[in-house]
């Protein structure tokens, strides 16, 4: 029963598009065919350049997080403070 416009209408479901769309939902959040979800969006030529983005990402991240830890508890003073704080800032662009 659905309510619109104050009138009550009876509406019908269809079990077996029901069941389809559920077994489509299942299939697609299985565990050992969830990466073919994501390799039709990228070609074989584009995965290397993704991976390299990838490292390159993780590897500024962990660098900004050191830093941002070094200042944050203060263990550095004066002029390599600043260059610390500069290098925090274009790791963060």
């Amino acid at each position: 029963m659905v309510k619109k416009r104050g009138l009550i209408k009876p509406i019908e479901i269809d079990l077996e598009e029901m069941n389809i769309k559920k077994k489509g939902i299942q299939e697609m959040v299985r565990k050992d065919t969830c990466f073919d979800l994501f390799s039709e969006h990228m070609d074989s030529k584009s995965y290397p350049t993704h991976l390299k983005y990838k490292l390159k990402y993780r590897s500024k991240h962990r660098i900004y997080k050191k830093i941002d830890l070094m200042v944050r508890f203060g263990l550095v003073t004066g002029y390599i403070y600043v260059r610390l704080l500069l290098e925090k800032i274009n790791l963060a662009k």
